[in-house]
């Protein structure tokens, strides 16, 4: 179940919520839809011409809410996801995708947390969901 993949260039990306992650309905209103971002970001990131498209990637998501929803409770639950993490060895790296209302505050938390790990973590976010033309998501996450 923890085995790397034959390139070693497994990744985790793991999904809270935000605008990176999030839809509008006909009336402009948001909400979070992380399976709906999981498959947009990880299909436009594989049909792009970044040389590394080949990734594989494995999934969690421990939160699905908009970044300005964000609690302490939250944050400890993203602490416990990170914490728990099986087979940490197995990733060359660790994405987050995040809301940008909160992102600073869980950037500074989570700098602290992984003081002592080897594994890089990158939060990305966007200003706009990934459905709009003008979204920086996906150049972000690539």
């Amino acid at each position: 179940m923890c085995a790397k993949n034959e390139n070693g260039k497994k990744i985790l990306l793991i999904l809270t919520g935000g605008t990176i992650c999030s839809v509008e309905d006909g009336e402009g209103i948001r909400s979070s839809e992380t399976r709906q971002a999981q498959y947009k970001i990880v299909s436009r990131f594989r049909n792009s011409s970044s040389p590394f498209k080949d990734t594989e990637f494995d999934y969690l998501t421990p939160l699905n809410i908009l970044s300005e929803n964000m609690t302490v409770k939250n944050w400890n639950t993203l602490l416990d996801c990170l914490r728990d993490v099986p087979c940490r060895d197995t990733y060359k790296g660790i994405i987050m995708l995040h809301g940008t209302d909160t992102l600073a505050y869980t950037s500074s938390l989570l700098s602290l947390m992984m003081t002592h790990t080897d594994i890089p973590l990158i939060l990305v976010s966007s200003q706009l969901p990934l459905s709009y033309e003008s979204s920086n998501g996906n150049a972000n996450f690539r």
